[in-house]
This record gives C-alpha cells, structure tokens and sequence, in this order.
C-alpha cells in the first residue's frame, strides 16, 4: 500500500465526470463492508480508490520538496478518500495491525484533518494498545483541549482500558470536564 502526500488547490479543482459518483459508490460499499467485517473486500475497495484517484488526479507534476507526484483533487472529493483511509484504519485496528493502522492516521493527521479529532482520538488509541504512554497521552490531551466532549468516549473506551484506573488519566478526564463547563 502506498501512502504519499496529496497536494490540493481547492480553487483551481474540477471533477472528472462521473468520479464523485464512482467514488460514492466506493465508500458506501467500503461501509457496508466493514460493519460485516469484510475485511478483505474494504482492503480492495480501498486499494481501488487509491489507484483511481491517482488515475483521475495526477498532474504529472513532481513536488521538489517531496519528489513525489502532484494531486490535484477538489476538496470535496479529498473529504471522501479521508474517509476511505480511516475506515481502513479502523480495519487495521481490528485487525491488530497498529502500525498499518498508525501510518493511516499519521497520514490523515498529516494532511491536516485534525479538524476531525477521530484522527488524534484514533491515534491516541494506537499508541495506547502499543503501550506507548507518553505519546498516548500528548495525542488524548490534544483530542481533549480541543474537544472535552471526548472525556466520556475515553473513559469507557476498551482501548484504553489499562489506563481507565492511573491517577494521570483521571486527573486528565477531570480536568477536561472542568474545561467543558
């Protein structure tokens, strides 16, 4: 699977004919998978989309910072393949594959779609069932600061589950309550 930076002028995008419809159709079968835990098809489903948005979107430009091809995808279409990508992680997840999952998220955070804290939630939970504590907490206070309405979400998530009792997380989960009021 390769994972490569997407870089987008939103202002100067089009879409080719019919690929916001393929797309579509994509996802909703990328969800219906996953909720069967079909895991395999959501991993071709995926793969598809990644090699048709390369097809319909390559520039043919080289980014000299990157050295890595040009996307030039309209912003409503790159929500969409965000979307692909975390349903991915999800399934690496499931799957105990936490560093495909990690690289997925990473990848997500790093295309600055942080404004969906399920992006820095997910990756706090990866890095907790990796047993990475320090990292666990700096990505759960970034989710938290952002968003205290995560509190409950965290102190029944299973994923956390081996920290749910540690003074440093209650304290956490107090002190994101106390920001909420």
């Amino acid at each position: 699977m390769s994972i490569g930076p997407i870089v987008c002028d939103a202002g100067f995008c089009s879409s080719p004919p019919f690929f916001e419809e393929r797309i579509d159709a994509w996802l909703s079968r990328i969800k219906d998978c996953f909720e069967q835990r079909d895991y395999s098809t959501v991993q071709v489903l995926f793969d598809t989309i990644q090699s048709e948005s390369l097809a319909e979107y390559a520039t043919g430009e080289i980014n000299p910072r990157t050295g890595k091809r040009v996307m030039n995808i309209p912003g409503f279409i790159l929500d969409k393949i965000h979307d692909a990508y975390h349903i991915m992680g999800q399934v690496y997840i499931s799957e105990g594959q936490l560093e495909s999952a990690e690289r997925l998220f990473q990848h997500l955070e790093n295309e600055n779609c942080i404004f969906n804290l399920s992006v820095p939630y997910n990756l706090a939970c990866i890095k907790s069932l990796q047993g990475k504590t320090e990292e666990m907490y700096t990505k759960l206070r970034q989710v938290l600061n952002l968003n205290p309405e995560y509190v409950q979400k965290a102190k029944t998530d299973d994923d956390f589950r081996q920290y749910h009792k540690d003074s440093r997380f209650e304290i956490m989960m107090h002190e994101a309550k106390l920001l909420s009021r």
